[in-house]
């Protein structure tokens, strides 16, 4: 889908993005969790899980809006 949705030119570093922020979310989350789960216990993981839902489809959603907005689509 990146080379349709942002260019053949761009798809290599979207992807290149993505991959480093799942990379990131990998190892960062489950420590942040940890200390989530300390003060509030395992009630809080359907919020913290809604949480990240919500944030993925709204990044999903902008970052549609700024591909039609500067028309980064591929071109046929």
């Amino acid at each position: 889908m990146a080379p349709i949705n942002f260019g053949i030119e761009f798809s290599a570093s979207i992807i290149g993005l993505q991959m480093s922020s799942a990379y990131i979310g990998a190892t960062l989350m489950p420590m942040v969790f940890g200390h989530i789960l300390e003060r509030f216990g395992y009630t809080i993981m359907p919020i913290y899980l809604g949480c990240f839902l919500l944030l993925n489809i709204l990044l999903l959603e902008i970052g549609f809006i700024v591909n039609k907005k500067y028309k980064l689509t591929h071109k046929q």
